[in-house]
Formats: structure tokens, sequence, C-alpha cells
């Protein structure tokens, strides 16, 4: 009778403690492990894509090749290459010698080539042939300008509409009022060639400098929702039309630095305030849960603790803020940096991969990732 009635007790007891641990709101659970790496050397590699692709259930990492003039394929299951669109009619007609590229792909016959600072667009199908091709002509208006191929910038296809991220040829740094009241996103209709912009900015930032040219964006439908480095909200707009603003405050920021105008251009500042001020990052949008994760950097000190070294872009502390499909903050799950990487980060079906820091893998010539999947 006494060891049924301490096997039960104990049951009981190993059973509380899992039910506290999965129901803590501000911790996740892993399911899984995977590791991804890209077959060419860093130096050979345009861009990967910021999305996991799905093709016939399966679920693939996409990246543009610069040796190989092709975007390939990744299982992220095997971590083996099973597709390639070759670029060469795109890459003919353009010269990305001194140009990184950025893609898009809408579905297998609507994938969309765009050159880093450049002016065209072009669109190609899943053997490679082009089929069209769009530049958007400067004389048109008041300033020079670019096409932003970025890692952070929108570049997207919804209803006949491209959404690419526009920069004006103005510094922003003297400019201020005028650089944020240019609307950040050209909006590019693939059947009429009508142009229209959209998105727009925190009213602050166009008297205050956060060092912020690039903020994250998601192109979801018809709508660009913005996460800005030094505003505790989540904007989203339908065209050049502000429809929510909405609180998405991390816990672990109070305040955000100003970026001194007089030290634009000092590297060793910049590099500073860039790693240890607080600042939100990416937004992501998972469409399997049906929620959004914005990225919050929190601030922290220079010099580590042995006085000597200084922290480098991926030692500062983190966290991942939930929102629900309407932005309402859900939980804030913080992540220890010398444990995790705070990009780049994907969405699967089965949940989210988080990068897992590795010497050997910043260090290696490839691109490669060991991550967790876990649920947020």
């Amino acid at each position: 009778m006494f060891n049924i009635r301490f096997i039960f007790i104990a049951t009981i007891i190993v059973f509380l403690a899992a039910c506290s641990t999965s129901t803590n709101k501000n911790s996740f659970s892993k399911i899984g492990e995977l590791h991804i790496s890209l077959p060419d050397t860093k130096q050979d590699i345009w861009s990967y894509a910021a999305s996991i692709i799905e093709i016939e259930n399966k679920e693939y990492l996409t990246y543009a090749s610069k040796k190989d003039k092709e975007i390939g394929f990744i299982n992220i299951k095997n971590n083996k290459k099973e597709y390639v669109i070759q670029l060469n009619e795109a890459t003919n007609n353009y010269d990305f010698s001194f140009n990184s590229l950025k893609f898009y792909i809408h579905n297998l016959d609507s994938i969309f080539i765009l050159p880093d600072e450049a002016k065209s667009i072009f669109l190609i199908n899943k053997k490679g042939n082009l089929i069209n091709e769009w530049t958007i002509n400067k004389e048109n208006y008041d300033y020079d300008f670019i096409l932003s191929g970025f890692v952070l910038s929108s570049f997207s296809y919804f209803n006949n509409n491209i959404y690419v991220r526009f920069v004006p040829r103005i510094n922003q740094f003297k400019n201020l009022e005028l650089y944020h009241t240019i609307f950040p996103e050209l909006i590019l209709n693939t059947k009429t060639n009508a142009i229209r912009f959209g998105g727009g900015w925190p009213e602050k930032y166009k008297t205050e400098n956060y060092y912020d040219s690039y903020p994250s964006a998601i192109i979801l439908k018809d709508s660009i929702i913005y996460s800005f480095a030094a505003s505790h909200y989540v904007y989203v707009f339908n065209k050049d039309s502000l429809i929510i603003k909405s609180a998405a405050r991390s816990n672990y920021i109070n305040h955000f630095e100003i970026f001194p105008i007089d030290s634009v251009g000092n590297i060793s500042f910049t590099m500073k305030y860039l790693n240890i001020t607080s600042k939100y990052g990416n937004i992501y949008y998972d469409k399997y849960r049906n929620q959004y994760y914005r990225i919050a950097f929190h601030s922290t000190k220079y010099e580590n603790e042995d006085k000597k070294t200084v922290k480098g872009s991926l030692d500062q502390p983190w966290s991942i803020i939930c929102l629900d499909a309407n932005f309402k903050k859900l939980k804030e799950i913080a992540f220890n940096p010398i444990e995790y990487a705070y990009g780049p980060i994907f969405i699967t079906k089965e949940g989210v991969l988080i990068p897992k820091r590795s010497n050997k893998t910043e260090k290696s010539a490839q691109r490669e990732w060991f991550f967790d999947v876990v649920i947020l």
C-alpha cells in the first residue's frame, strides 16, 4: 500500500511540474532540430529568401547563387538541393557585378528578380525564361532614387501589384523631414504599369534620427506592416493610408537613444550604437498559427566582463514579442544571445526555426545554420 501511494504522489508531482512548465506564458516549447546549409561559399551567394516556400507538401529554403546563376531549392528536412531555376536570361539583361540580387517567388511560374540599388524588376518562369521587365523612369521624379534589394526591405506581389522599397537619393541625416515625408513603398501595377506609393513613417522620424532607414516590413495581401526600430507600435498601411497603429511594446525597452547627427560617418560610434542600444527589429507573420512575432533588442553594456573585448552584433540580449492576429500582445520570450541568434528566423508548418549560436558556423565559409524548431 505504501509503495502504491508513494508512486501515485510522485506521479502527481511530476504531472504538476510539467503543467507548470508548459503553461509558463513567457516560455517556448522545443519540438525538434534542423540543419540547413547552402552549397556555395558566402561570397558565391547573392541572397536567400526571407521565408520558406512549400511545393507538393515539402518545404524549401531558396537562395540565389552568384556562381551558378540559379535559384536553388534546399529541402529543409534532408538539407538537399532538389530543384534549380536558371537565371541566365534575367542576369543577361543586367550587370550584377556590383549589385546583389533579391528575389520573390510568388509561384514557380512567377518569380520576380530585383537587382539591389537599381530601377528595374524582372519576371521569370520556372524554366528561367524572361517573361517581363519593368524599369522605373527617374525623369518622373524630382530626385534620383533606387529600388532596394536590402535584406530587410519589402519585395512582394499581390493582386497584380509589386511592392518594393523605394529609397530617394537624399541625405536623410541632413534632410530628415523631407526624407521621411516621402512614402517608402513603390507599388507597381503589372497590368497597367501605373505606379503609386504606400506606407509611411512615424512622425518623430521627421525631427529625430534613429539610424533606421530600412524598417522591417511585411506585405500581407494588400497591407504593409512595419516594425520601426524606435517605435513601440506596429503600423499597418493600406497603400498610403494608416489603418492600424497598435502597441507592441517590449518589457525590456524603456527609451530610444537618438543617433547624433555629428556622429554620422563615425564607424566605431555607429557600430557601438547599433550593438548596444535598445530597438525593435524584424517582424514576422506565422500563417500556420495566425500570429506575429516582433524582435526586440535590449540595451546592454558595450564592454564585456573581461574588460578587454566588446560586444558584437550577435551578442545583444533580445526577445520575441508574440502578437495575435489583431496585434494584441500575448507574451514576450527572452532568448540568451550566447545560445541563440536573432536571425535568420523562418516559419514552418511544424514551428518556428530559431538559429543556435555556434563559433563553427559563424566562421564557416558556407552559410549554414543549426535550428531549434520551437512553438512560441
